[in-house]
């Protein structure tokens, strides 16, 4: 891991909330970092946090702050490589809806 990469993501909860939606927010932390910086990841989900401060309490929180985040990634994610990190967000979204 790079250095800074574990360090709490400003209006996250330092428990993190669910262990599902910790578990949620690690995968989603992993896919964007395949396609933007660790810091443009961290600015995007500080963003969607932000936007909706009790998401981690709330019953479909990890879709509400994926979401939030597609809209921001469009802004930095290369054009040819934008719809195959939409379809690993929706992954990820499929698979919360299954645990």
């Amino acid at each position: 891991m790079r250095s800074g990469q574990n360090a709490r993501i400003v209006g996250m909860p330092a428990s993190g909330g669910s262990g599902a939606f910790s578990i949620g927010i690690g995968r989603l932390r992993a896919v964007m970092q395949r396609y933007i910086s660790p810091i443009l990841v961290d600015s995007v989900l500080q963003r969607a946090l932000a936007a909706h401060p009790a998401a981690t309490r709330a019953p479909g929180a990890l879709h509400t702050l994926t979401e939030d985040c597609m809209i921001g990634l469009r802004l930095f994610v290369k054009e040819q490589e934008l719809p195959q990190l939409m379809v690993e967000l929706a992954e990820i979204l499929e698979d919360d809806d299954g645990r």
